[in-house]
């Protein structure tokens, strides 16, 4: 058996050709990509914003049931909370301890509108804002051991129906939306 030896060259490197039609490919695959980024980059982040309200209401209610101690030392008689307005500012809500006596009446079950109450203000993810809610504001408060679950609107009078629906939008689209539901057994979910 004879071995023979290949005497050409094999260190070629890549032709002015090769390196045009790879550039061209890239160019190609970028223009047909680039139309959807600005959608898909919305759409994650309406996503994101829905999963962060839907972490921070349960973070409330969690609150509550763990018995935390608020920022006076003592547990809020009236448990944890978390709110929502769309009339001042549509691009924040905030987790609060209800110092309101659990005796009290529904109508009492609310954030106290100095601020005294309140524990994190939060912002929703760039571009997105809180468009619609059933109410002009919402209180979902968590009150152990039950635990029982209070859905107020802006003055503190239940609720009518069994779900608190809070809407968040894009604020460039509005018709981009995901709808974030709360009901009275504490169950919390995304339409």
């Amino acid at each position: 058996m004879v071995f023979r030896i290949y005497s050409g060259s094999l260190n070629r490197g890549i032709g002015f050709v090769e390196l045009i039609v790879v550039i061209a490919m890239i160019a190609i695959l970028t223009l047909i990509a680039f139309p959807y980024y600005k959608s898909i980059q919305e759409n994650h982040a309406l996503d994101m914003a829905a999963s962060q309200i839907i972490q921070d209401i349960r973070k409330a209610q969690e609150y509550a049931l763990s018995s935390r101690i608020d920022a006076s030392g003592n547990f809020p008689v009236g448990g944890y909370g978390i709110y929502f307005n769309k009339t001042s500012n549509s691009t924040e809500y905030v987790i609060f301890a209800d110092r309101a006596t659990p005796s009290a009446p529904s109508g009492d079950k609310k954030r106290a509108n100095n601020g005294t109450e309140d524990i994190e203000t939060i912002k929703v993810e760039e571009g997105v804002k809180i468009q619609d809610l059933a109410q002009n504001a919402i209180h979902a408060i968590f009150l152990p051991p039950d635990p029982q679950v209070f859905l107020t609107n802006s003055s503190g009078s239940a609720l009518v129906g069994t779900d608190a629906e809070i809407k968040v939008c894009l604020i460039s689209n509005s018709s981009k939306c995901r709808v974030i539901k709360v009901n009275v057994a504490g169950l919390i979910w995304k339409d």
